[in-house]
């Protein structure tokens, strides 16, 4: 569509939006995959594959060997690389806006040590995804744009059995926590705040200690007050991940609700008769909300109602999970004539 739009300076522009299709790359962890990806890879050995382009050139790449391009009447004949290394480190896939099928590249090879280019030698990338039928090695797609660095895009049968075996939100999460026990949240109020995953949720309040020397004077603080806001009980685990998945109100965000119950008992009171006899001597008790953020952290702490607090963490290993990976933003190019 077509707009008109007027500056400050009360000139007129007619401008277009362009819809750019958004694109996401996810590169799942190694600890994903229980495929031996370099047997799989092994089966390719002595097997090759040529593939003619439009510019005339044919691309024969052999995995584990080299990669050569050729002339139709093959009298011009050029070594792209040598092989030198395939990585397993992950299992790449990008989709777009459109919610078409991922592109699945299980493993990545890189060649190096080819005929002279500009005075360098040339090298090529070759990714390698599962094949959809049962074609055992084929070149799907040879991109050069880049005249001395020459991309591959191949597949394989063999590496239909490379599938991530995606792990529970929960078991996510108390992986993120084995070398980070506990997250603490200093606020600008008198209370700060604890979580630690396997244990439970504190409140507690600072006391400055000082200590003064003939030359010197530090300042330390201790643990003055403090109360439980929860503990942790296994069996809050064992429901379902979708079951414990929320969404925020007016956002796309999505985040995993645990509670924590059984902590101190509640004794101070900030409502009338009524509630005080109500809430007098129950367990103060945590709703830990888990989402994905770059950092693991306590984003924020509140107290909703007396003697119930609503925890915000970010888990950055959250961001990969299908069930709460961050969902695509389109991005609109204005062009103003």
């Amino acid at each position: 569509p077509e707009y008109t739009i007027t500056d400050h300076l009360k000139k007129k522009y007619v401008c277009k939006v362009i819809p750019d299709v958004g694109k996401q790359h996810i590169e799942y962890p190694q600890s994903w995959f229980s495929s031996d990806r370099t047997a799989l890879m092994e089966k390719l050995s002595g097997v090759c594959n040529d593939f003619e382009t439009s510019t005339g050139w044919t691309y024969q790449y052999c995995p584990h060997q080299h990669i050569f391009r050729y002339k139709e009447d093959k009298t011009e004949r050029e070594l792209i690389g040598k092989f030198f290394l395939t990585s397993f480190y992950a299992l790449k896939e990008s989709r777009n806006l459109e919610g078409s099928d991922f592109d699945k590249f299980a493993a990545k090879e890189e060649y190096f040590d080819g005929n002279l280019c500009q005075g360098k030698s040339r090298r090529a990338t070759v990714f390698i995804s599962p094949c959809s039928d049962s074609e055992l090695l084929k070149v799907k797609n040879v991109d050069e744009t880049n005249e001395c660095h020459t991309q591959i895009h191949a597949c394989s049968s063999e590496m239909r059995e490379v599938q991530p075996s995606v792990p529970s939100i929960t078991e996510q999460i108390a992986h993120a926590f084995k070398k980070i026990k506990c997250l603490n949240y200093f606020g600008e109020g008198w209370w700060s705040y604890e979580f630690c995953f396997n244990k439970g949720v504190r409140q507690f309040h600072l006391v400055r200690a000082k200590e003064e020397g003939k030359n010197f004077q530090i300042h330390e603080f201790k643990v003055g007050t403090e109360y439980s806001l929860g503990e942790f009980d296994p069996a809050i685990l064992a429901t379902e991940d979708e079951k414990k998945i929320r969404q925020r109100e007016n956002e796309n965000s999505k985040f995993l609700e645990l509670e924590y119950s059984g902590g101190s008992p509640c004794e101070f009171f900030s409502g009338g008769l009524e509630e005080q006899e109500t809430i007098k001597g129950q367990a103060r008790s945590s709703t830990i909300r888990f989402h994905c953020g770059k950092n693991l952290a306590i984003d924020g702490v509140v107290e909703d109602y007396t003697c119930h607090y609503i925890f915000s963490i970010s888990v950055p290993d959250l961001c990969l999970h299908p069930l709460l990976r961050p969902s695509i933003t389109a991005v609109h190019e204005i062009q103003c004539l």
